[in-house]
């Protein structure tokens, strides 16, 4: 039984844009969904394993200061919702801790996350999941946003896949599937005890 339902960030694991990207490519634009502004980022193919499918963005390009990536999403008010992303850093070059800055406009104000990259490499980038609760507070879209921290040097940065946010259904909803499987549980067993 899933708990959330879909997930409405589109193309959150960067597997649709630029074909033929090797091991990686420095981008502006060109990454389907997404909005890259004010700088590049490294768009990740071979270079390191993805944590979910076959692409990943480093968030930190070639240039100082580092892009926003950004999306808009639709949220109802009142809504809660569940954030979620995988990360990890780049291996190849310092600092160790790598730090990006994710918000969901005024849904999610800016929050800080970190990696510790020490002894991570390309094959064994020790993907972990963040994930943040938030509730819209009214109906409309929402800018989620992922900005590195890292400003030295320039093209060391954090590895971001895996972005999703997801409604949480509400207790009562829990509440009632658990009752329907209860009722279904207690007329099998009834049913099963009149045949025999």
């Amino acid at each position: 039984m899933s708990a959330l339902a879909a997930s409405i960030v589109a193309n959150g694991s960067f597997e649709d844009g630029l074909s033929n990207i090797g091991k990686f490519t420095t981008i502006t634009s060109g990454l389907t969904n997404w909005t890259i502004s004010s700088g590049n980022v490294d768009y990740i193919g071979s270079y390191w394993l993805a944590s979910n499918g076959s692409r990943s963005l480093d968030l930190n390009g070639s240039s100082i200061p580092t892009p926003t990536v950004s999306q808009a999403v639709s949220l109802t008010g009142g809504q809660q919702y569940l954030l979620s992303f995988d990360m990890a850093g780049n291996p190849d070059g310092g600092p160790l801790t790598k730090s990006l800055t994710v918000a969901v406009g005024t849904a999610l104000p800016s929050q800080s996350v970190t990696f510790d990259s020490t002894g991570k490499t390309t094959t064994a980038m020790g993907w972990i999941t963040k994930s943040f609760l938030f509730t819209a507070p009214s109906t409309g879209s929402y800018a989620l946003s992922f900005k590195s921290d890292v400003t030295d040097p320039c093209c060391y940065g954090p590895a971001l896949d895996n972005v999703s946010i997801s409604a949480v259904p509400e207790a009562e909803t829990y509440a009632m599937m658990l009752a329907g499987l209860g009722l279904v549980g207690i007329a099998t067993r009834r049913r099963t005890r009149a045949i025999a």
